[in-house]
Protein backbone atom coordinates (compact mmCIF):
# COMPACT_ATOMS: atom_id res chain seq x y z
CA UNK A 1 0.00 0.00 0.00
CA UNK A 2 1.41 3.65 -0.77
CA UNK A 3 1.45 5.94 2.46
CA UNK A 4 1.43 9.04 0.01
CA UNK A 5 -2.30 8.29 -0.78
CA UNK A 6 -3.56 7.88 2.36
CA UNK A 7 -1.57 10.55 4.13
CA UNK A 8 -2.72 12.62 1.69
CA UNK A 9 -6.50 11.14 1.88
CA UNK A 10 -6.01 11.74 5.48
CA UNK A 11 -5.08 15.57 4.63
CA UNK A 12 -7.03 16.77 2.58
CA UNK A 13 -10.59 14.91 3.09
CA UNK A 14 -11.36 17.71 5.10
CA UNK A 15 -11.53 20.41 3.00
CA UNK A 16 -14.01 17.98 0.66
CA UNK A 17 -17.89 18.27 0.35
CA UNK A 18 -20.18 15.47 -1.25
CA UNK A 19 -20.91 17.56 -3.97
CA UNK A 20 -17.44 16.48 -5.11
CA UNK A 21 -19.65 13.56 -7.09
CA UNK A 22 -22.57 14.85 -7.90
CA UNK A 23 -21.32 17.67 -10.64
CA UNK A 24 -19.46 14.96 -12.29
CA UNK A 25 -21.28 14.23 -15.83
CA UNK A 26 -22.49 10.59 -15.91
CA UNK A 27 -20.05 8.42 -18.64
CA UNK A 28 -22.01 6.43 -21.44
CA UNK A 29 -20.53 3.68 -23.03
CA UNK A 30 -18.14 4.78 -25.73
CA UNK A 31 -18.88 3.08 -29.48
CA UNK A 32 -15.74 1.32 -30.56
CA UNK A 33 -15.53 1.58 -34.42
CA UNK A 34 -14.87 -1.95 -36.48
CA UNK A 35 -11.63 -0.34 -37.09
CA UNK A 36 -10.36 0.71 -33.79
CA UNK A 37 -8.71 -2.24 -32.83
CA UNK A 38 -5.93 -1.51 -30.68
CA UNK A 39 -2.20 -3.26 -31.59
CA UNK A 40 -1.05 -5.40 -29.51
CA UNK A 41 2.34 -6.02 -28.02
CA UNK A 42 3.28 -9.57 -27.29
CA UNK A 43 5.23 -10.65 -24.56
CA UNK A 44 7.26 -13.58 -25.57
CA UNK A 45 7.02 -16.69 -23.92
CA UNK A 46 3.55 -15.53 -22.17
CA UNK A 47 2.16 -16.09 -25.28
CA UNK A 48 1.49 -19.36 -26.72
CA UNK A 49 1.37 -20.29 -30.31
CA UNK A 50 -1.95 -21.90 -30.33
CA UNK A 51 -3.56 -19.64 -27.82
CA UNK A 52 -6.31 -17.02 -28.71
CA UNK A 53 -5.04 -14.86 -26.16
CA UNK A 54 -2.01 -12.67 -25.36
CA UNK A 55 -0.33 -11.01 -22.81
CA UNK A 56 -0.27 -7.20 -23.13
CA UNK A 57 2.66 -4.03 -21.93
CA UNK A 58 0.44 -1.05 -21.49
CA UNK A 59 1.01 1.94 -19.10
CA UNK A 60 -2.34 3.43 -18.61
CA UNK A 61 -2.64 6.97 -19.37
CA UNK A 62 -3.05 8.54 -16.36
CA UNK A 63 -0.62 7.86 -13.35
CA UNK A 64 0.29 9.77 -10.80
CA UNK A 65 3.78 10.57 -9.47
CA UNK A 66 3.67 7.68 -7.24
CA UNK A 67 3.01 5.42 -10.13
CA UNK A 68 -0.95 5.10 -9.18
CA UNK A 69 -3.90 5.36 -11.23
CA UNK A 70 -5.77 8.68 -10.93
CA UNK A 71 -8.72 10.44 -11.70
CA UNK A 72 -11.85 13.05 -11.31
CA UNK A 73 -14.32 10.26 -12.67
CA UNK A 74 -14.35 6.57 -11.84
CA UNK A 75 -12.81 4.05 -14.49
CA UNK A 76 -11.64 0.15 -14.18
CA UNK A 77 -8.33 1.02 -12.74
CA UNK A 78 -8.46 3.85 -10.66
CA UNK A 79 -7.33 3.64 -7.53
CA UNK A 80 -10.16 4.75 -4.62
CA UNK A 81 -10.07 4.85 -0.92
CA UNK A 82 -12.41 4.50 1.24
CA UNK A 83 -12.49 6.54 4.69
CA UNK A 84 -12.09 4.97 8.20
CA UNK A 85 -13.41 5.72 11.32
CA UNK A 86 -9.95 6.19 12.76
CA UNK A 87 -8.54 8.42 9.97
CA UNK A 88 -6.69 6.24 7.87
CA UNK A 89 -7.70 5.00 4.55
CA UNK A 90 -8.43 1.58 3.04
CA UNK A 91 -6.61 1.44 -0.14
CA UNK A 92 -8.28 -0.29 -3.56
CA UNK A 93 -8.36 -0.43 -6.89
CA UNK A 94 -12.05 -0.10 -9.28
CA UNK A 95 -13.12 -2.88 -10.89
CA UNK A 96 -15.40 -2.92 -14.04
CA UNK A 97 -18.38 -0.57 -14.65
CA UNK A 98 -21.86 -2.50 -14.57
CA UNK A 99 -26.03 -1.81 -14.76
CA UNK A 100 -28.78 -2.92 -12.88
CA UNK A 101 -31.84 -1.96 -14.27
CA UNK A 102 -31.82 0.76 -13.99
CA UNK A 103 -28.59 1.46 -11.54
CA UNK A 104 -25.06 1.94 -12.83
CA UNK A 105 -21.73 1.49 -11.01
CA UNK A 106 -18.27 -0.25 -10.47
CA UNK A 107 -17.67 -3.26 -9.04
CA UNK A 108 -14.44 -3.77 -6.77
CA UNK A 109 -13.70 -6.28 -4.03
CA UNK A 110 -16.03 -6.84 -1.40
CA UNK A 111 -13.05 -6.68 1.57
CA UNK A 112 -12.44 -3.48 0.46
CA UNK A 113 -15.74 -2.53 2.24
CA UNK A 114 -13.90 -2.80 5.53
CA UNK A 115 -16.20 0.71 7.07
CA UNK A 116 -19.60 0.10 5.54
CA UNK A 117 -20.72 4.09 4.60
CA UNK A 118 -17.74 5.19 4.60
CA UNK A 119 -17.16 7.74 1.85
CA UNK A 120 -14.97 6.38 -1.13
CA UNK A 121 -12.64 9.19 -2.99
CA UNK A 122 -10.54 9.19 -6.19
CA UNK A 123 -7.82 11.64 -6.48
CA UNK A 124 -8.24 14.27 -9.80
CA UNK A 125 -4.54 15.34 -9.86
CA UNK A 126 -1.26 12.96 -10.44
CA UNK A 127 -0.11 14.18 -6.85
CA UNK A 128 -2.89 13.22 -5.01
CA UNK A 129 -3.79 16.32 -3.33
CA UNK A 130 -7.11 16.62 -4.60
CA UNK A 131 -9.44 14.01 -3.30
CA UNK A 132 -12.89 13.42 -5.05
CA UNK A 133 -16.03 11.93 -2.84
CA UNK A 134 -17.48 9.58 -5.53
CA UNK A 135 -20.09 7.92 -3.10
CA UNK A 136 -20.06 4.52 -0.88
CA UNK A 137 -20.13 0.66 -1.01
CA UNK A 138 -23.06 -1.18 -1.14
CA UNK A 139 -24.45 -4.69 -1.90
CA UNK A 140 -20.87 -6.40 -0.37
CA UNK A 141 -20.56 -10.00 -0.46
CA UNK A 142 -17.36 -11.35 1.18
CA UNK A 143 -18.57 -15.27 0.92
CA UNK A 144 -17.13 -18.58 0.55
CA UNK A 145 -20.71 -20.00 0.32
CA UNK A 146 -22.71 -21.05 -1.40
CA UNK A 147 -20.04 -22.16 -4.45
CA UNK A 148 -18.46 -19.91 -6.61
CA UNK A 149 -16.43 -18.04 -3.97
CA UNK A 150 -17.75 -14.27 -4.42
CA UNK A 151 -15.67 -11.36 -2.90
CA UNK A 152 -17.69 -7.99 -4.18
CA UNK A 153 -19.41 -4.88 -3.85
CA UNK A 154 -20.48 -2.15 -5.94
CA UNK A 155 -19.58 1.42 -5.75
CA UNK A 156 -23.37 2.75 -7.31
CA UNK A 157 -22.62 6.15 -9.01
CA UNK A 158 -23.54 7.57 -12.34
CA UNK A 159 -20.03 9.20 -12.67
CA UNK A 160 -17.86 7.68 -14.91
CA UNK A 161 -15.10 8.61 -16.89
CA UNK A 162 -15.84 8.29 -20.95
CA UNK A 163 -13.23 5.51 -21.36
CA UNK A 164 -14.89 3.44 -18.78
CA UNK A 165 -15.60 0.44 -21.24
CA UNK A 166 -11.79 0.23 -22.16
CA UNK A 167 -8.91 -1.25 -19.94
CA UNK A 168 -6.44 1.59 -19.54
CA UNK A 169 -8.22 3.35 -22.19
CA UNK A 170 -6.91 1.56 -24.66
CA UNK A 171 -8.62 -2.30 -25.14
CA UNK A 172 -12.30 -2.69 -25.36
CA UNK A 173 -14.24 -4.54 -23.25
CA UNK A 174 -16.12 -6.88 -25.57
CA UNK A 175 -17.72 -8.91 -22.76
CA UNK A 176 -17.66 -11.91 -20.04
CA UNK A 177 -16.44 -14.47 -20.33
CA UNK A 178 -19.14 -17.71 -19.09
CA UNK A 179 -17.88 -19.66 -15.87
CA UNK A 180 -17.42 -23.13 -17.62
CA UNK A 181 -15.32 -21.34 -20.16
CA UNK A 182 -12.76 -20.00 -17.88
CA UNK A 183 -12.64 -22.90 -15.94
CA UNK A 184 -11.42 -24.30 -19.12
CA UNK A 185 -8.75 -22.48 -20.07
CA UNK A 186 -5.83 -24.06 -20.30
CA UNK A 187 -2.53 -23.11 -17.51
CA UNK A 188 -0.43 -21.36 -19.16
CA UNK A 189 -2.94 -18.83 -20.84
CA UNK A 190 -2.12 -15.00 -20.18
CA UNK A 191 -4.20 -13.99 -17.27
CA UNK A 192 -4.17 -9.99 -17.21
CA UNK A 193 -4.83 -7.61 -13.74
CA UNK A 194 -5.39 -3.62 -14.21
CA UNK A 195 -4.01 -2.86 -10.73
CA UNK A 196 -4.13 0.67 -9.40
CA UNK A 197 -0.72 0.30 -8.24
CA UNK A 198 0.84 -2.81 -11.03
CA UNK A 199 -1.04 -1.13 -13.92
CA UNK A 200 -1.64 -3.29 -16.29
CA UNK A 201 0.25 -6.32 -15.89
CA UNK A 202 -0.24 -10.18 -17.01
CA UNK A 203 1.23 -13.67 -16.35
CA UNK A 204 0.21 -16.95 -16.34
CA UNK A 205 -2.83 -19.20 -15.46
CA UNK A 206 -2.45 -21.42 -12.69
CA UNK A 207 -5.66 -23.02 -12.31
CA UNK A 208 -9.19 -21.99 -12.46
CA UNK A 209 -11.68 -23.61 -9.93
CA UNK A 210 -13.66 -21.70 -7.26
CA UNK A 211 -10.79 -19.01 -7.86
CA UNK A 212 -8.79 -18.40 -10.65
CA UNK A 213 -5.26 -18.23 -9.60
CA UNK A 214 -2.14 -16.99 -11.66
CA UNK A 215 1.37 -16.41 -11.15
CA UNK A 216 1.49 -12.86 -8.93
CA UNK A 217 2.27 -9.43 -10.41
CA UNK A 218 0.20 -7.19 -8.47
CA UNK A 219 0.96 -4.98 -5.69
CA UNK A 220 -1.08 -3.78 -2.31
CA UNK A 221 -3.74 -2.07 -3.07
CA UNK A 222 -5.12 -3.37 -6.32
CA UNK A 223 -7.70 -5.52 -4.88
CA UNK A 224 -10.95 -5.05 -6.77
CA UNK A 225 -9.27 -4.14 -10.37
CA UNK A 226 -10.80 -6.34 -13.68
CA UNK A 227 -9.30 -9.56 -14.32
CA UNK A 228 -9.22 -10.06 -17.95
CA UNK A 229 -7.98 -11.70 -21.48
CA UNK A 230 -6.85 -10.38 -24.13
CA UNK A 231 -7.28 -11.60 -27.71
CA UNK A 232 -4.90 -11.19 -30.72
CA UNK A 233 -7.04 -8.17 -31.94
CA UNK A 234 -7.02 -6.50 -28.95
CA UNK A 235 -10.20 -6.87 -27.49
CA UNK A 236 -10.32 -7.27 -23.60
CA UNK A 237 -13.13 -10.17 -22.53
CA UNK A 238 -13.48 -9.98 -18.43
CA UNK A 239 -13.06 -12.97 -16.45
CA UNK A 240 -12.92 -11.59 -12.58
CA UNK A 241 -11.80 -9.72 -9.67
CA UNK A 242 -8.61 -9.41 -8.23
CA UNK A 243 -9.16 -10.21 -4.41
CA UNK A 244 -5.55 -10.48 -3.54
CA UNK A 245 -2.92 -13.25 -2.76
CA UNK A 246 -2.84 -16.67 -1.82
CA UNK A 247 -2.83 -16.29 2.01
CA UNK A 248 0.27 -19.64 1.89
CA UNK A 249 1.48 -19.37 -1.92
CA UNK A 250 2.25 -15.54 -1.83
CA UNK A 251 3.69 -15.77 -4.94
CA UNK A 252 0.55 -16.43 -6.46
CA UNK A 253 -2.75 -13.98 -6.95
CA UNK A 254 -6.45 -14.85 -7.01
CA UNK A 255 -9.08 -13.57 -8.64
CA UNK A 256 -13.44 -14.19 -7.97
CA UNK A 257 -14.66 -15.24 -11.14
CA UNK A 258 -16.87 -12.54 -12.01
CA UNK A 259 -19.76 -14.20 -14.49
CA UNK A 260 -21.54 -15.60 -10.97
CA UNK A 261 -20.71 -12.68 -9.36
CA UNK A 262 -23.07 -10.38 -11.90
CA UNK A 263 -25.54 -12.88 -11.47
CA UNK A 264 -25.95 -12.54 -7.79
CA UNK A 265 -26.01 -8.94 -8.27
CA UNK A 266 -28.54 -9.54 -10.76
CA UNK A 267 -26.13 -7.16 -13.09
CA UNK A 268 -24.20 -6.69 -15.89
CA UNK A 269 -21.03 -5.42 -17.30
CA UNK A 270 -20.64 -2.49 -19.57
CA UNK A 271 -19.23 -2.85 -22.68
CA UNK A 272 -17.65 -0.85 -25.49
Amino acid sequence: MTSRFALAAVTALAAVTVSGCSSSVGGAPVAVPATAAPSVTVAGADASAESPYVAVDVTPPQVGTDRVQYGRLPYPGVAIGQHQANGRTKDCTLGPRISAGSRVGFLTAGHCDRTPGGQVFTFADPGAQQPVLVGVLSDTDVTTAPSPDRDVAVLWTTAADPAATRIAGKYPIVGVMPTEQVRRLPAGTPICVDGAWAGVRCSDLISAGELIRYKRVTEDGDSGGPVFVVDRDGRATLIGIHRGVDEVATHVGEATILAPALTHLNATATTA
